[in-house]
């Protein structure tokens, strides 16, 4: 059999068979789909298998909790909720200390040692704020107790709780 022969069988779909595109390279009849191939090999992982007694039709695609998670770690606005979260504090008024209070505070800061450790409760904007560190200087010229991450102001000081306590 002649080149031209086998060509014009090829093309007339004579030839065992042999269609126009089998008879190319090779390349076309490496796309076409066999039906030994499986759905989820044609579509890279988009098709999926349905679950017994699930309607075939609608089981194309991701998992539904796949499609949405995807979205989770998008966030349009950084700061946002922590912005709402501000605004939705109410704010609290500060309670007035009796000389009693003062004097009481006065002492505690006096017996302060460094190292040691308190829970100081301040009074900062509009709430009360606790504050759990150790002590590094009561500077009474500049009324600043330093703790080891914190500076409260004197001022600030509403309440002390000391491990001795």
């Amino acid at each position: 059999m002649d080149s031209s022969r086998i060509g014009r069988a090829a093309w007339q779909g004579e030839g065992g068979g042999r269609d126009r595109t089998a008879a190319g390279s090779g390349r076309e009849a490496a796309f076409q789909a066999s039906p030994s191939r499986k759905p989820e090999e044609l579509g890279h992982g988009m098709f999926r298998h349905p679950a017994p007694g699930q309607d075939p039709r609608h089981v194309v695609g991701k998992p539904h909790d796949s499609r949405a998670r995807q979205f989770v770690p998008f966030m349009a606005l950084k700061g946002y909720h922590q912005l709402v979260r501000q605004q939705e504090a109410q704010p609290e008024p500060r309670m007035p200390r009796s000389d009693e209070d003062l004097h009481r505070l006065s002492q505690q800061l006096a017996q302060l040692e460094r190292g040691q450790l308190v829970r100081v409760t301040r009074y900062v904007q509009d709430h009360y704020a606790p504050v759990c560190d150790r002590v590094r200087q009561v500077d009474v010229d500049l009324r600043i107790l330093r703790l080891e991450n914190h500076a409260v102001p004197f001022d600030q000081i509403d309440q002390i709780l000391t491990d001795r306590d």
